[in-house]
């Protein structure tokens, strides 16, 4: 996986601690230097589908030690796009919707 934004961009690796099919993943993502996060993904049923929940959860180094509501809410922007990229993905489309808004918008120019 990659964190950060352009050019302070960071690679390293997610490995799988845990996995119920079809209700529970459990992630160990490794973000060196700022230590590791668990991440938790739950699906459950619901009226229109399935409810997908990620919990981020840091677990070593500074990104540990620093773990307060700031990082919190710095942390919810880029869960929340993973989040709307994992549902074009479900959902079959081949681009999220923002950026196929924005190429339909494109075209009518």
């Amino acid at each position: 996986h990659a964190t950060g934004t352009w050019p302070l961009t960071t690679r390293d690796e997610t490995v799988v601690e845990a996995s119920q099919p079809t209700t529970r993943l459990v992630l160990l993502a490794r973000g060196r230097p700022l230590g590791e996060a668990r991440v938790v993904i739950e699906l459950d049923d619901d009226a229109e589908g399935c409810m997908v929940t990620m919990r981020e959860t840091p677990v070593s180094g500074p990104g540990k030690w620093l773990h307060n509501p700031l990082s919190e809410a710095v942390l919810m922007r880029p869960n929340t796009e993973a989040l709307r990229r994992l549902a074009a993905v479900a959902q079959r489309r081949r681009q999220p919707a923002r950026d196929r808004q924005r190429r339909q918008r494109r075209q009518r120019r």
